[in-house]
Parts: C-alpha cells; structure tokens; sequence
C-alpha cells in the first residue's frame, strides 16, 4: 500500500471512490452513489461513502462545494437527486430522533433562559419525559460544558463561545447516536474556538456519538477526527479519505505526525482552492 501512512486510503481510480483499507461493517451512515443540483448545476457528484458507528468524520474542502448540503441531507432536510443515503439503515427524514444538529449561528431562542433552551429539544424528541426529568437532564449536561451556573441566564447575557456551549448541552441532551455540526466554531474567536474544541473532544470520548463535522479549518479536522474526507471543487466528490491517526499529544513523534497530515492535506485542499479561484476569474463561478 501506498500512502502517506499506515491507515491513509486506498484508491480505486476506475471508480472514483476513495476506500479505507480496513473493511466497514455495518456502516451507521451509508451514502451511495449520490448526486445533487440546484436547477442545472450540478453541486455533488457521485459520491460514496461509508461511516462506522463512533467515527468522528469531518468534511472539508473549498466553498461552495456542497459540504452543508451534504450534511442537510443527512438530516433529511434535503434529498438526493439520484443515488441514496441511508443513516441507521432508513433514508433520514426531518426530526428523526437518531439525529442532532449544532449550527454556527447558535439557534438559541432569546425568550427562553439557557436551561429552557436546553430542554427544549428533550420537549420535543421526547415527550414522555415529565418536566422534572427534562430539568434533570438539561442540568446534567449544562454541567458538563460548565454553564450550571449560567442555567437562568438569557443568550444575550452570554459571549459567543457560551452560547455556543448551550448548543452543544441541547445537542447531546436528546441523547441521539448521530450528531450533525456546520461549522459550529466558525463565528468564535480563536481562542473560544480552541476551549470549545477541547471539551468537545472530551464530550465526545464520554458520551461515544458517531459527528459529522463540516470544517474550513485544517487543524479543527486533524485535531477532532477520526477521518478527513477532503471534497473536491464542484461538482464535488470525495477526493482524499484520510484516516487520522495521532499518538499521544506529548510524544515525541506527535508534531511530525501532525505536521505530514496537514501538509498532505493542505497540498490537497490547494488544489481545489486554486481551481475554484481559477473559474471565478474565467467568469464560470464556483460550480
């Protein structure tokens, strides 16, 4: 095998599919031979992938080519123009309880007090659950991303990087086996950025979900996941499926390691930045 290293993807140029060398089994998210336009344009194009039970995946590449849409079809908030998507074996269809959602822009209702918020999905994903217990679990998880003592406070009382901790409680409050994130750290500062990343990372080794993850961000990607699947310019495919396999942060070989994924990455991502660039100036747009 030729990669980079041990766990890099093995190609299969005939097809265009990207595989990993180890053999999935019983994939939670499967996605098939998938394409989407808008209209005419043709966004995503054939696009295979399979995704294990407790993956962190996270999907990157250049704007525009179709990344939030692939994640809004996961959620079922859009559908395939052709090929299929099946998560936990049904195609995903709107508010399916297996599933949550963490958006950039927060989504916080500014009426509603932070433990409010919180509880405002267990209202609705599940509904046997009497107030006291939905109060319970909403408190549960306000402490574990250390805002029990924000719990009646209102968003406009909060920075950017707790509001965006209120999402993350309310997201794993509903307890789904799937959770969806469109760049939730892109309107943070660097330095909230890197706190929420950290306890993200450890909400996450806690409470074992499978995440898909949209990311601009290269060392997000390699810091959080499990995989990188890199996207290419549109109509997009998955161009690099790239295991991440980092040893103990204060080994002596983590920088190395480090360094040769985002360097692998980056000569990647280039590419198709470069490409995306070039159609603007050709008056083509980023198709």
């Amino acid at each position: 095998m030729t990669a980079l290293m041990a766990g890099m993807p093995v190609h299969d140029e005939e097809r265009g599919v990207h595989h990993m060398a180890e053999a999935h089994v019983e994939p939670v998210i499967r996605i098939e031979k998938v394409c989407f336009g808008y209209g005419t344009k043709l966004v995503i194009d054939n696009v295979d992938v399979d995704i294990d039970a407790g993956q962190f995946v996270s999907l990157i590449g250049p704007s525009g080519c179709g990344k939030s849409t692939l994640l809004a079809m996961l959620d079922g908030m859009a559908s395939p123009d052709s090929g299929s998507i099946l998560v936990n074996g049904q195609a995903p269809r709107p508010g399916d309880p297996d599933r949550a959602m963490v958006f950039q822009n927060f989504a916080l209702m500014p009426w509603k007090t932070v433990l409010s918020n919180v509880e405002l999905g267990l209202r609705y994903r599940r509904p046997e659950l009497a107030k006291k217990g939905r109060r319970e679990i909403a408190r549960h998880f306000l402490d574990k991303v250390g805002l029990s003592s924000a719990a009646d406070l209102y968003p406009h009382n909060l920075s950017g990087g707790m509001q965006q901790r209120v999402g993350l409680a309310r997201a794993f409050a509903v307890e789904p086996s799937i959770m969806l994130m469109d760049e939730p750290f892109g309107a943070l500062d660097a330095q909230n950025a890197e706190i929420l990343r950290e306890e993200l990372r450890s909400l996450v080794a806690e409470e074992n979900r499978t995440i898909v993850f949209v990311t601009h961000n290269l060392d997000e990607a390699i810091q959080l996941s499990d995989r990188i699947l890199l996207m290419s310019a549109g109509p997009s495919r998955i161009r690099d499926d790239i295991r991440v396999e980092l040893p103990e942060v204060h080994s002596a070989e983590y920088v190395s390691r480090y360094d040769r994924y985002r360097e692998h990455l980056w000569d990647h991502l280039r590419h198709e930045v470069e490409t995306v660039q070039q159609r603007e100036r050709e008056g083509g747009g980023a198709s």
